[in-house]
């Protein structure tokens, strides 16, 4: 748990989504569990808009799952895709438990300045008990300045090419205990996540050097 720091420089609010954007948040779900089972020889294979099979290495469907929560409540054969589901968390957990020295990389893509690019798996407990996962970027230069546009588009950046590492071991411990922790305090508190009223953990689940070309 991060202690509460006071951060009174402005921002846009156009700058940011909330929590409640469904949609993307499906979206990246389903982006990392093709990618998580690809790791095990495994597809998740698209059947329509809303539904995936999970086909491992024999061709014999393992599960189907559906984005849809009025589907899977009204079809038996179909499982719900979310956070809470088993395989889902089974592989959250196989990739959390990544030794830290893998969790970084160096890219090389179009910005004016080095940035550094951390993601966060956020939890959240509300007083009445409602409990909220989500995945927060933060993207910082070296000055501390937030790069919000290289947040919206993270996960195009951790595609891009590699790039040899520049920042120092106490450049990076600096930007994360100076700009970076106040950064992800606030951008918690104005998402209703860290407002007094419940409590939060968040993990470093990612880490990127983004270079200039």
């Amino acid at each position: 748990m991060f202690d509460l720091f006071q951060d009174l420089e402005g921002f846009s609010l156009d700058d940011y989504k909330p929590f409640s954007d469904v949609s993307s948040s499906l979206g990246r779900l389903v982006r990392f569990m093709m990618a998580a089972v690809a790791d095990r020889q495994q597809r998740l294979v698209k059947v329509d808009d809303e539904t995936y099979d999970l086909v491992p290495v024999d061709g014999v469907r393992k599960a189907r799952f559906t984005l849809n929560r009025e589907t899977a409540t009204s079809n038996d054969n179909v499982e719900l895709m979310g956070l809470d589901h088993p395989l889902v968390q089974e592989e959250l957990g196989r990739w959390r438990i990544t030794p830290p020295e893998d969790l970084g990389v160096a890219v090389a893509a179009d910005v004016d300045d080095p940035v550094m690019l951390s993601i966060w798996m956020v939890e959240a407990s509300g007083k009445n008990g409602e409990r909220r996962v989500v995945v927060q970027p933060i993207a910082v230069k070296q000055d501390g300045a937030r790069v919000p546009a290289v947040e919206r588009q993270c996960e195009r950046y951790l595609q891009a090419p590699t790039a040899v590492p520049r920042f120092t071991p106490d450049q990076r411990i600096n930007l994360f205990s100076q700009p970076v922790e106040p950064t992800l305090q606030r951008e918690l508190k104005h998402k209703g996540a860290a407002n007094g009223d419940g409590s939060y953990s968040a993990e470093l689940i990612g880490y990127a050097e983004i270079l200039p070309i």
